[in-house]
């Protein structure tokens, strides 16, 4: 009996501890539907922006109150492709989801886009507001090694021969 009272002491004691160290943050996993395109044509005529851009930083805003959080990256421009943008200028976009200190917000969809990175962005832009992936599944590839590398549930494959020739023949 009193091993068995240890055990459950001790059980007890793990819990607190881990409660302890891992804080207990609410989860909110949210679900959206984004579109998403046969080709790489279609992915070139719904963005009104293509960029390759690094991630400066990233910062999350929101209201936890509303279970409601965005990542928001700012990004230099590298390339432009497509849209108003100039090399080195930073513009800002924003994917659903992040996490503060008492809220997770995330979604099956979100890519997780690193700082220092560099990407081959195909973005959305608004007035007033940071631009968004056309989605998160083939809105962003990453370039490494001068490749650029799709997400696994993307089969479109890009390079950058091809994506220039078809900007040119699709237009602006």
């Amino acid at each position: 009996m009193l091993k068995l009272k240890k055990e459950i002491i001790s059980i007890v004691v793990i819990a607190l501890l881990i409660l302890t160290i891992t804080g207990c943050k609410s989860v909110v996993k949210v679900h959206i539907i984004y579109p998403l395109y046969d080709d790489l044509d279609s992915m070139i005529l719904s963005a009104d922006t293509i960029v390759e851009g690094k991630i400066l930083s990233m910062t999350v805003v929101g209201s936890e109150q509303e279970g409601v959080l965005y990542t928001v990256y700012d990004v230099e421009i590298i390339t432009n492709f497509k849209g108003k943008f100039n090399s080195k200028e930073v513009i800002k976009i924003k994917q659903v989801g992040g996490e503060t200190k008492d809220l997770v917000v995330t979604t099956d969809e979100r890519v997780n886009l690193k700082k220092d990175l560099t990407y081959l962005l195909f973005l959305v832009t608004y007035e007033d507001s940071p631009a968004s992936l056309i989605n998160p599944t083939q809105g962003a590839y990453l370039l490494e090694d001068g490749k650029y590398i799709e997400h696994n549930d993307n089969k479109i494959k890009i390079n950058r021969e091809i994506l220039k020739q078809r900007i040119k023949e699709i237009g602006n």
